[in-house]
């Protein structure tokens, strides 16, 4: 498996915290489709900016926590192309 895999890996951390807003269909699809590959991988400097800030936080509620941070920068970082 690889860290995209399942609901603790970083597909898990996107579909539970991200997918509300950001999936198909929802209103802020059009800033970033966390439903798709390609528009993540896309957006990757914007996701882990966002992700990280304290100031504007993703999602707006607050930060998530320090281990899904982690697993998505990994995740992002692991190669040069993010296992799909």
């Amino acid at each position: 498996t690889t860290l995209a895999d399942g609901a603790h890996g970083s597909r898990g951390v996107i579909a539970n915290r991200c997918a509300s807003c950001h999936g198909a269909g929802q209103s802020n699809q059009a800033n970033w489709d966390a439903s798709s590959y390609a528009d993540t991988v896309a957006k990757k400097a914007k996701i882990l900016g966002r992700i990280d800030n304290a100031t504007t936080p993703m999602p707006p509620t607050g930060l998530i926590s320090d281990k899904e941070r982690a697993l998505i920068r990994l995740w992002f970082n692991q190669t040069s192309t993010p296992v799909q």
